[in-house]
């Protein structure tokens, strides 16, 4: 047939199937860019993959052995009809219709749109809301996706223990490290904010001075004090120590001492007598 199989060495880089994967990749990242789950259940990220190596041999190649054949077409010898095979974009939520009967079982059942199934009838692929297996089915009705059928997504996701978004593993399950990279500079912007929120969150002892430290240098009030004990028991006497002397009625001086409004988070002067 004239096929010349050309083998390659172990680690050796073949460029022309890298810049295949790299291409696979991409898609899916775009795929998935325009879906509104955040977590997503392995068969679906499986699936994701097959609807874009489906449409990539749906379509004559650049390099390829016909010009106006698709690679699909040259193997099964079947076409892709618009009509037929065009209706349903990745991930939509669609209501398939099952077999009827004289129960009183639902008619319809929640399911995610994958791809076609590449028949003649324009069949399509669907992932089950209920079971998270993949459906065979030719009827269906698209509805807009609602946010339980998100949440629903979510569940299955996370009963599987798999990783946030879409992460590429080799064929032993270890994560690539392109994407290790990426992980570890987002979970440094993430501390980065969160650092910056408790920043501005507390208050400077050099902006109030007098409300940080009494005159024996203790911590008499600032800020983030949940300690009730703390507060009800400090003092601050610089304040005290400014407070004038004024005669009562009787001639004996009163007494001021200063305090801490716990309420309104303020420093107030009670008067005793």
């Amino acid at each position: 047939m004239g096929i010349t199989l050309n083998i390659t060495s172990r680690n050796e880089h073949v460029p022309e199937i890298e810049r295949y994967i790299r291409t696979v990749k991409e898609r899916v990242r775009a795929i998935a860019s325009v879906l509104p789950f955040k977590q997503y259940p392995p068969p679906l990220i499986a699936e994701m993959v097959y609807n874009v190596v489906f449409w990539l041999n749906t379509f004559p190649h650049n390099d390829g052995v016909h010009t106006t054949i698709s690679p699909r077409t040259l193997i099964t010898g079947l076409a892709i009809d618009y009509h037929k095979h065009c209706k349903l974009a990745f991930g939509r939520y669609v209501q398939v219709h099952e077999e009827g009967d004289s129960s009183l079982r639902p008619r319809t059942s929640g399911a995610i749109a994958l791809r076609p199934t590449g028949n003649e009838q324009g069949g399509h692929y669907f992932l089950s809301l209920h079971s998270g297996k993949r459906l065979n089915r030719y009827a269906w009705t698209e509805l807009p996706m609602p946010n339980k059928v998100i949440a629903q997504i979510h569940r299955l996701a996370a009963a599987t223990e798999k990783y946030d978004g879409i992460v590429f593993t080799d064929m032993q399950g270890n994560v690539q490290a392109e994407q290790l990279y990426e992980e570890d500079e987002e979970e440094n912007s993430i501390s980065d904010e969160r650092a910056a929120i408790a920043s501005e969150g507390n208050v400077g002892n050099d902006d109030h001075p007098e409300e940080q430290y009494s005159n024996n240098g203790d911590r008499s009030m600032g800020p983030g004090i949940n300690d009730e004990s703390e507060i009800n028991n400090a003092s601050i006497s610089s304040q005290s120590d400014q407070l004038p002397e004024a005669p009562t009625e009787d001639g004996n001086p009163r007494h001021y001492r200063s305090g801490v409004s716990r309420s309104i988070g303020m420093i107030t002067v009670l008067q005793i007598k």
